[in-house]
């Protein structure tokens, strides 16, 4: 009894604080899954619910593809009007990998994101940062593709994942008709599977996570920060999209920051 009382207290106490800070309530549908792998150096490979990645391979560019600033720049730019104006690229991160389920390979993904700094030099106003200007751009272009229909390749755009600008960091999967988005943002979220033996298992924390939606309904979630992350999948989901979600969520997790 003790127990009941201590969850439903707990439980009001969590409403609440959802309702003031606008965080929806939690999807109990949403299932969760330990992600290991990426905080350890030895394990470059993650592993969550029932899949691993494995043959993460990237390209040496990833690593040391840095130019030099352009002087050129600064002593061309004058006023409002630059005279000369360059945008060159700073970073960039290609690289693909596996992803198996049960041992099985499900799909296979390439990616390849870069982040361009624009050097214009301003000489009468405030100059943006070398890496935080506004004027800087981040994008990251993926190629998703199913082992068990090779002609499913979902495309995936995004934007601002390093955050050089003051905008959502979002972005969009496609193949054909069908559409998957994802966006930084905060939710409520279950911090184990349920269990009839724990009530423990009941409560939901909020968690930093990029939050997927497909036809209007968030199934699936992978967790922002670095330590203790989670996955989260909306339980019955379709196998092709849970395997799309899966890469994606994979990706999102191996990629570099590019400000690093």
């Amino acid at each position: 009894m003790n127990y009941r009382i201590l969850l439903l207290c707990l439980l009001c106490w969590a409403q609440e604080a959802v309702a003031q800070n606008k965080i929806a309530p939690a999807d109990m549908r949403l299932k969760p899954y330990r992600m290991t792998g990426q905080d350890n150096p030895l394990r470059k490979n993650l592993a969550f619910a029932d899949y691993k990645t494995n043959s993460i391979r990237r390209t040496l560019g990833s690593f040391f593809y840095y130019q030099a600033p352009s002087l050129a720049n600064a002593m061309l730019a004058t006023g409002d009007i630059p005279v000369y104006e360059k945008n060159r690229l700073r970073a960039k991160d290609v690289f693909r990998f596996d992803l198996d389920k049960n041992g099985q390979p499900v799909a296979s993904t390439e990616c390849r994101a870069i982040f361009r700094k624009n050097e214009t030099f301003y000489l009468l106003h405030k100059q943006d940062s070398t890496f935080f200007g506004a004027r800087n751009t981040d994008l990251l272009d993926a190629r998703i593709r199913l082992t068990a229909d090779t002609s499913q390749v979902w495309h995936m755009l995004a934007s601002n994942l390093n955050g050089s600008k003051d905008e959502d960091q979002k972005g969009i999967i496609r193949n054909g008709g069908e559409e998957i988005r994802f966006v930084k943002t905060t939710m409520l979220l279950r911090d184990k599977p349920v269990s009839d033996n724990s009530p423990v298992s009941l409560l939901a924390s909020i968690d930093m996570v990029y939050a997927f939606t497909y036809n209007d309904e968030v199934v699936a979630a992978v967790s922002f920060k670095e330590a203790d992350r989670r996955f989260w999948l909306r339980e019955g989901l379709d196998q092709p999209l849970a395997d799309v979600i899966a890469s994606a969520a994979s990706l999102l997790t191996i990629r570099r920051d590019l400000y690093r």
